[in-house]
């Protein structure tokens, strides 16, 4: 066998083991409240986020988009975003070190009318989907989106906030198993050395 064909096996294993199948469902996240109104108003404009609690006013938000018009006689107004790098939003980055140090955070669902709607420590607001790696957070896994869908509606009772997120990610190989795959290579490419004549 060429070298070139036995350098594309290894290639291909060790790509094997570093790649993954795409994004999947890591964990979700959802809450709903509804504020009271007079029966006199019509009309409000409202917003929503993820919050990144720190510390006593040190907070990071995500999907702090523009504020949204909804008035009482509209049909629900349905607003919906993904982030998938700092590109997206600034501090993308920061979710994604967060959501995996393996420390203790507080993670709210925020409105500024309705205050914190859902939250607390991670892994009380975090529905995890995925084989755990700590009972913390989602760490040993790499955040690779955060999707949010979240319906504002002006009801008879008042204004009534329902959201849901997706944080979509994948697993990130442990050294023992690329050592495996290293050693499996290394086997395959001297099994299939051509014999001398």
């Amino acid at each position: 066998m060429k070298w070139t064909s036995r350098l594309a096996i290894v290639a291909v294993l060790f790509s094997l083991g570093e790649a993954d199948a795409g994004p999947v469902l890591l964990a979700t996240a959802s809450g709903e409240q509804t504020l009271p109104l007079p029966s006199f108003v019509d009309s409000v404009t409202t917003t929503s986020y993820l919050r990144y609690q720190r510390e006593a006013g040190v907070g990071f938000d995500l999907f702090d988009d523009e504020p949204v018009l909804v008035r009482r006689d509209d049909p629900p107004w349905t607003v919906y975003d993904s982030v998938g790098s700092s590109l997206d939003d600034p501090d993308f980055d920061v979710y994604a070190e967060f959501l995996t140090d393996g420390v203790y955070e507080l993670l709210f669902f925020f409105s500024p009318e309705l205050g914190a709607i859902n939250g607390g420590f991670e892994e009380e607001f975090l529905q995890v989907h995925v084989a755990p790696f700590s009972h913390v957070d989602l760490v040993g896994y790499r955040i690779d989106r955060i999707d949010q869908c979240v319906t504002y509606d002006v009801t008879d009772i008042g204004l009534h906030v329902d959201g849901r997120f997706e944080f979509y990610g994948s697993v990130i190989p442990c050294p023992p198993t690329l050592l495996l795959l290293a050693v499996g290579s290394f086997t395959l490419v001297r099994r299939v050395r051509p014999t001398k004549h």
